[in-house]
């Protein structure tokens, strides 16, 4: 199951999305997200907002989140981390 969560930042507004307990995409809020996900603010979804705060705060430059990038855009699909 795929759960979406959109978030207010200082850049504009975001959505996360996980699945299978791992972050698998990030939307801009012009930018379509997928239509099967669930508006569900998991605990996964929080903490990924909290460490994103932190780091367009510039407290934070790691992120310490279990990642599974999907879609053309990921960037394992262009062979780059």
């Amino acid at each position: 199951m795929k759960n979406i969560f959109f978030y207010r930042t200082y850049i504009g507004k975001i959505g996360i999305v996980d699945s299978n307990n791992s972050i698998t995409n990030v939307y801009f809020h012009d930018e379509s997200f997928p239509e099967d996900a669930i508006l569900n603010e998991t605990e996964l979804l929080k903490e990924a907002n909290r460490q994103l705060q932190s780091y367009l705060a510039g407290k934070q430059k790691d992120f310490m989140l279990p990642l599974a990038p999907q879609g053309q855009n990921s960037c394992c699909a262009s062979g780059k981390l």
